[in-house]
C-alpha cells in the first residue's frame, strides 16, 4: 500500500479523503485501472453526505403490483430455506466444501460458494468435479461470474436443478484486472444492455432448472445479483 497516500487521506478534507480511501481500497487488490475509474467517479459526486434521493430507483424499476409480487416471491423464497440469519459470504480461494461444512458446524445457516466461472461450469466436467456441489448439504448460494448470457444461463440451469442449491447469484462486484479484461464482475454492470440480457437469460434458466427438482423438494431457487 502507498503509505504517503494513506497519510494524504488522513489529512485531506472529507470529500477528498473519501476519493483517496476508495482508490486505495481498490488498489490494494492490484486493480489500478479500476481504482482510477472509482476515484474519478467518487470525485465527480457532490461534496457532503449522500441524500436519500441518491438511492431512489428510476422509472425503469419495478413499482406497484409488480414490485409487491417481486417482494412476495423473495419473502417466500427466504422462508422456504429456513429464514437463515447467519450467512457465510463468498471468499475466493476459501469457500470450498470443507470450509462451508466447518462454517455450518460453527452455526452458519447458509453458505456461498466462491465465484465460479460460468463457462468452466458448462464446458468442463473436471471443473465441476473440482467444485463438487452435489454432495453439499445446503442450503447453498452459488455465485457465478461471466459476461456471456448463453454460458451464464447454461450454468444457472444446471445449478438450479441441484437440491442443495437455494440460489444462483450473479457477481457484479469483482474489481480485479481479469474482470475488467473479460467484462464480468463490476465491469459487466457498465454494459447495461448485456447485463439485462444475462439476467433475463439466467432467470429463465433458473426457473427451468428448478422445475427439474424432485416433487418433494419444496426449496425454491432464486436468482439475484450482488
Amino acid at each position: 500500500m502507498d503509505v504517503d497516500a494513506c497519510e494524504r487521506a488522513r489529512e485531506a478534507p472529507p470529500a477528498e479523503a473519501e476519493t483517496l480511501a476508495w482508490t486505495l481500497d481498490m488498489a490494494d487488490f492490484g486493480c489500478e485501472a479500476a481504482a482510477d475509474d472509482a476515484g474519478a467517479r467518487a470525485a465527480a459526486r457532490p461534496a457532503g453526505p449522500r441524500q436519500p434521493t441518491d438511492y431512489m430507483p428510476d422509472e425503469r424499476c419495478l413499482s406497484g403490483e409488480a414490485l409487491e409480487a417481486h417482494v412476495a416471491e423473495a419473502r417466500a423464497w427466504f422462508k422456504s430455506i429456513g429464514a437463515p440469519r447467519l450467512w457465510v459470504a463468498p471468499l475466493v480461494g476459501y469457500s470450498d466444501a470443507s470450509f462451508r461444512q466447518l462454517a455450518r458446524e460453527c452455526g452458519a445457516n447458509i453458505a456461498h460458494t466462491q465465484m465460479l466461472d460460468s463457462g468452466g461450469w458448462v464446458c468442463s466436467p473436471s471443473y465441476r468435479a473440482l467444485h463438487d456441489l452435489e454432495s453439499d448439504e445446503g442450503p447453498l448460494i452459488v455465485q457465478l461470474g461471466g459476461s456471456r448470457a448463453a454460458q451464464l444461463a447454461g450454468a444457472a440451469e444446471m445449478l438450479a436443478a441441484l437440491p442443495s442449491v437455494a440460489g444462483v447469484e450473479l457477481n457484479l462486484g469483482c474489481p480485479q484486472r481479469c474482470a475488467r479484461q473479460a467484462g464480468f464482475g463490476a465491469f459487466l454492470a457498465e454494459d447495461v444492455d448485456n447485463l439485462r440480457e444475462c439476467v433475463h437469460a439466467m432467470r429463465r434458466a433458473v426457473d427451468a432448472g428448478s422445475a427439474r427438482r424432485p416433487p418433494a423438494d419444496a426449496t425454491a431457487c432464486l436468482l439475484y445479483t450482488s
